[in-house]
């Protein structure tokens, strides 16, 4: 019975050698805060007013590509009296290693 476990265990440690490890960058990928450090310089460029609010989630996709999650309150108030919110996904690409920000330009953002 004792043989058995330590063989189990030693096969589950070749297991997760040879498995990829998550969260790594893929060959044509770039870093999670790469991606998020990026999204933030646009969206401030394009809109001064949402640095204090704006939050970036990303996630990696295969296939080289990023899914990003941004959101911010804008200065426009709801008939509650509180902020309203921007709140949109985009898939972003990565291409020889660089990312592509075209959709995320492209974007009407409320601030503009």
């Amino acid at each position: 019975m004792e043989d058995k476990y330590i063989e189990l265990l030693e096969d589950r440690l070749e297991d997760l050698k040879s498995a990829p490890i998550p969260n790594q960058p893929h060959n044509n990928d770039i870093a999670d805060f790469d991606v998020v450090e990026q999204v933030e310089s646009i969206i401030i460029f394009r809109c001064p007013t949402a640095e204090s609010t704006l939050k970036v989630k990303v996630k990696s996709l295969p296939r080289s590509k990023w899914m990003v999650s941004i959101r911010f309150d804008l200065e426009e108030l709801d008939e509650f009296g509180f902020a309203k919110t921007f709140n949109q996904t985009f898939i972003l690409n990565v291409t020889e290693g660089e990312l592509m920000l075209e959709p995320l330009i492209k974007e009407e953002l409320p601030c503009d």
